[in-house]
């Protein structure tokens, strides 16, 4: 059996504490993060959102997964994502999708694709041209690798959550500001 002197087990009581308390601070501040992004369709889309049995609201679709680099903090949509430029990036996505209504009923493509029709568009025969292509294009930076028509239902990817979260709330009849153009966008 092994004895340690009353200095190092002082010391390694000393340490032990110092993990402790500094683990639960690291934890407290990323709960206090995560805690203070606000849904920007609100409170009664978020509500609606986390009731709905609709299947794009699975947690599965509009939680973000961990990849590579890419923390999560367990929300779902956009405020899931710990690096807040991934979640101004799928936050971007969103509100260009909901505010321009170039969605085609739950389907976001259009927003990318534009007048290219989605085979065409997804196969790179033709460049996109939708009105949410520079939103989309950003939301790959920091993200992982990948095209945007590859990542576009991926969870791992700003760009999947964004367009999760869209067909989830339009699937579930969710009031969640698809606003059509010239009309107020959702509130932070």
């Amino acid at each position: 059996m092994t004895r340690f002197s009353p200095r190092t087990i002082t010391i390694l009581l000393v340490a032990a504490l110092f993990v402790g308390v500094t683990g639960g601070v690291v934890s407290a501040w990323r709960k206090s993060r995560a805690s203070s992004c606000v849904d920007i369709a609100g409170a009664a889309c978020s509500s609606c959102r986390k009731e709905s049995k609709a299947k794009f609201c699975e947690a599965s679709y509009i939680a973000p997964q961990a990849s590579g680099d890419i923390k999560v903090n367990g929300q779902t949509g956009c405020c899931g994502f710990e690096d807040p430029k991934l979640r101004a990036n799928c936050e971007a996505i969103l509100r260009c999708v909901r505010t321009t209504g170039c969605a085609v009923g739950n389907d976001p493509s259009p927003c990318f694709c534009g007048t290219i029709p989605a085979p065409v568009c997804g196969k790179g025969i033709k460049p996109p041209n939708g009105p949410c292509l520079a939103a989309y294009n950003a939301g790959l930076e920091g993200g992982p690798p990948g095209t945007a028509l590859k990542l576009f239902g991926s969870p791992t990817s700003p760009l999947g959550v964004a367009n999760n979260t869209f067909t989830c709330d339009v699937d579930s009849s969710c009031p969640c500001g698809q606003t059509k153009p010239g009309q107020p966008q959702p509130q932070k």
